[in-house]
């Protein structure tokens, strides 16, 4: 039987929509369903958007050292040299003029950020190294800080960020939380809660709209390597015209 390791959703849609004010097109708190230890990314269930983007890494789930705005949980990058955190498949089709912002905790008053490597991938492209302005340094200079990096010359359909500690200096940890994906452009699809499983050769799936403007229909996609998807089924859109600003609920089923 031919093993499928990935269904996605892709949106067709109508026209392009324009608006002035930036819109939050992904935003990730690292969710507030407590850890009672140290829990590793690939084992936490309880991320903020869990089911709709892929989480995974070496890094682990921490609730203590919280910061300001978060759910209660930040992700802990060690020291080792080798900790990584990914988060994959964000949906960026039809954004433009993107930022990507995120809260960032350094534990020693030397560090700058320098050993923060944070890595992009747009449509299973070459990765992107992001740069960022350097962290305080000096006396009582550790703590939270909010960072800032402008992807306006960045465009695509599905975008991962992958942050790393390249550090192995003593006590040299970094932390991150509150993940945000900022657009110029308003977003036609917001995405609810996805879900998907095959069984028998047969793929179900369901997944819920919040949003829709000028959406036409959905594509059903499979891949077996993450990277090259071929379309198997589409489904049209229930939206009124492709408007809508309630939540919508779709179900698919078929053969792979």
């Amino acid at each position: 039987m031919k093993k499928y390791i990935l269904a996605f959703l892709m949106v067709l849609i109508m026209s392009s929509l324009s608006y002035s004010q930036p819109f939050t097109i992904f935003s990730e708190n690292m969710g507030n369903v407590g850890v009672s230890s140290n829990t590793a990314v690939n084992s936490h269930t309880g991320f903020q958007n869990s089911g709709s983007v892929t989480f995974n890494g070496t890094a682990d789930v921490r609730n203590t050292v919280v910061s300001s705005g978060s759910g209660g949980n930040n992700v802990f990058l060690t020291n080792s040299g080798l900790a990584y955190f990914k988060i994959s498949a964000m949906n960026i089709d039809g954004a433009s003029a993107m930022n990507l912002k995120f809260l960032v905790h350094k534990n020693t008053n030397a560090e700058n950020g320098s050993n923060l490597k944070i890595n992009m991938v747009i449509d299973a492209q070459t990765s992107v190294p992001l740069t960022f302005t350097s962290l305080t340094t000096g006396t009582s200079s550790t703590g939270w800080y909010p960072v800032s990096i402008d992807l306006s010359a960045y465009s695509g359909s599905l975008l991962s960020i992958e942050f790393s500690n390249s550090s192995t200096a003593n006590s040299n940890y970094f932390r991150i939380d509150d993940v945000q994906l900022i657009s110029g452009t308003k977003l036609p699809i917001i995405f609810g809660n996805i879900k998907g499983f095959i069984q028998h050769q047969q793929l179900y799936m369901q997944w819920e709209t919040i949003q829709e403007e000028g959406s036409k229909l959905f594509e059903i996609q499979i891949s077996k390597d993450g990277k090259e998807f071929t379309t198997i089924d589409t489904v049209a859109s229930k939206a009124v015209a492709g408007i809508s600003q309630q939540n919508i609920e779709y179900a698919y089923s078929g053969n792979m």
